[in-house]
């Protein structure tokens, strides 16, 4: 099991005060994770890697977009 804990930048959109959240594995095979806020206990999110379930899933940044004309939303898996 994984916890780690990081300062996020910019406040998440649901509090612009919080700013310290604690990422939180519930177990060694489980692909959801919690981003649970460190300073407001009753605030947390459920958080995954969409490449797990989504083989062409592309994540253009805001550094390469601002490079570049690509979208600063993630790019969704191409149909076939």
């Amino acid at each position: 099991m994984r916890n780690e804990s990081s300062r996020s930048p910019r406040a998440c959109s649901a509090s612009r005060s919080i700013k310290r959240y604690a990422l939180i594995q519930t177990g060694e095979e489980n692909y959801f994770f919690w981003l649970q806020s460190v300073d407001e206990p009753t605030l947390a999110f459920v958080v995954t890697d969409p490449a797990i379930f989504f083989k062409d899933y592309d994540f253009a940044s805001k550094k390469q977009t601002s490079r570049s004309s690509a979208s600063p939303t993630p790019a969704l898996p191409r149909s076939s």
